[in-house]
């Protein structure tokens, strides 16, 4: 049995089409890049005019250079949107303030000992013990730098600052390993501290600067009098 051709009419077969595709189950939420994707189409088609014609005359920026196009601006706004997050959550990061950002090694090196004698004494006036030991602490250690009795570089650690200056100030030893003592247990180790040990860090300071210097560092970090290290090559 042979079936005869039966004429078709497009219009009708679009309308059925249509009216199949919008029942519940063929009914989707678009993505964000569909809805980005038709924006653009849509923009594109206004600046530029119809690129591919479509169904019934009308036209669309689709296929070809306008998908290629399309998706070349997508790219480059996703790019812009991620730069512009990127900057904004870099931005709205909250900068240290001046008496916060003192736990930094290079300000901390930066920074005279008037600067620390400054500080500390306005947290000592707020009764705020801990941080105004650690600035009476870090006052005692610029000051001991710019003395030569401990070497000018930046990032020292307590350990090493302790073996510094008993190669030039070695009567000092005691003094200055409990002061440090004093330093590192509230920052390192959570300890209360107050102002009793605020006052016997001063103290200890005194005695530490009151003391006799057999060498100084010079400003290459070298013992003056001793002969530079050289370096070991391969």
């Amino acid at each position: 049995m042979r079936f005869q051709d039966v004429p078709v009419d497009p219009g009708d077969t679009a309308d059925k089409v249509r009216e199949v595709m919008s029942r519940p189950e063929f009914r989707y939420e678009k993505s964000w890049l569909d809805r980005a994707g038709e924006w653009i189409s849509r923009q594109l088609q206004e600046l530029f005019g119809d690129v591919e014609p479509g169904v019934g005359g009308g036209g669309t920026f689709g296929g070809g250079a306008g998908s290629l196009v399309a998706w070349i601006l997508i790219v480059v706004a996703a790019v812009g949107v991620i730069a512009a997050v990127v900057y904004v959550v870099r931005h709205r990061v909250r900068r240290p303030e001046e008496d916060e950002a003192v736990l930094t090694s290079e300000i901390e090196h930066r920074n005279p000992a008037s600067h620390w004698a400054d500080l500390a004494a306005r947290h000592e006036a707020a009764g705020e013990w801990k941080e105004a030991l650690r600035c009476r602490y870090r006052e005692l250690v610029r000051t001991l730098v710019d003395r030569g009795q401990l070497p000018d570089t930046a990032g020292r650690t307590t350990g090493e600052l302790r073996v510094d200056l008993d190669r030039t100030t070695p009567a000092a030893r005691a003094a200055f390993d409990r002061a440090t003592l004093l330093f590192e247990l509230p920052w390192y180790a959570d300890e209360p501290t107050g102002p009793e040990e605020n006052r016997e860090v001063r103290s200890l300071s005194a005695q530490v600067l009151d003391q006799p210097v057999t060498q100084r560092y010079d400003s290459a970090g070298q013992l003056r009098g001793e002969p530079a290290r050289e370096e070991v090559t391969a």
